[in-house]
């Protein structure tokens, strides 16, 4: 389903499943704009997925999420490794 937001929202049209997120303060919020939202949740159930609600709430706040980020570049640059003789 995120596949399938992405190119929608790729190609100007809005998302279907709410997959997408952005950041909106100390957490997430949907990307806007989303294709009949009053019936988002019920096509996230018919695929199996949590409402849009649940999958919010589940997200790590933008901080971790932020710092998880830079320790994974960190590590990608081999930082705290001694350099090799």
């Amino acid at each position: 389903m995120n596949l399938a937001d992405r190119v929608q929202v790729r190609d100007g049209s809005p998302q279907c499943y709410g997959t997408l997120v952005e950041p909106e303060g100390p957490g997430w919020a949907l990307r806007q704009p989303i294709e009949d939202p009053d019936n988002l949740d019920q096509r996230r159930t018919e695929l199996g997925l949590a409402s849009a609600a649940e999958f919010l709430a589940g997200l790590p706040t933008t901080d971790r999420w932020y710092a998880a980020q830079v320790d994974a570049e960190e590590v990608e640059r081999g930082f705290g490794r001694k350099p090799s003789q």
